[in-house]
């Protein structure tokens, strides 16, 4: 089965350090992720290589088991992760978290190698919404971080 590529940006009204600290602390995917929602089972607080995240993903009422392990760090640019056994329709996945500044703004790219069972199409819609879910997630996140600093 091919690997695709399947990439995604979110603009976060945050300082890069905020962004980053927020993302390398895997129990916040709890807090952001929608569709499908998420339990996270074990994780360390921070993301450094080697380190393992168990999740529990709810899919149609199942709930289905999920581990991932953090490849990469390259503190604060990217940090990378790879899941062992990911859930139907996926039978491969590489994600690339990206961080960069534009426009006075910080700019979280998702990139996402990954193989499905199911036509590049379908795999693409469910990708899409999922990171459009996940995106509202992180803007109300962000934002009502910014209510609690004042």
């Amino acid at each position: 089965m091919d690997r695709l590529i399947y990439t995604y940006k979110t603009t976060i009204d945050a300082p890069m350090k905020q962004v980053w600290d927020f993302f390398q602390d895997p129990r916040n995917l709890a807090k952001i992720q929608r569709f499908p929602k998420v339990r996270i089972k074990e994780a360390e607080s921070e993301s450094v290589e080697g380190s393992e995240i168990k999740l529990k993903i709810g899919l149609w009422g199942i709930g289905v088991n999920w581990r991932a392990t953090i490849e990469t760090v390259k503190k604060p640019y990217y940090f990378v992760d790879i899941a062992e056994k990911p859930p139907f329709p996926f039978t491969y996945w590489r994600h690339t978290h990206r961080f960069t500044r534009e426009d006075g703004k910080s700019v979280m790219t998702d990139e996402l190698e990954f193989a499905a069972n199911v036509p590049s199409t379908v795999s693409h819609k469910i990708l899409t919404y999922m990171f459009k879910t996940r995106e509202k997630q992180i803007q109300q996140a962000f934002h009502q971080s910014k209510k609690d600093d004042r």
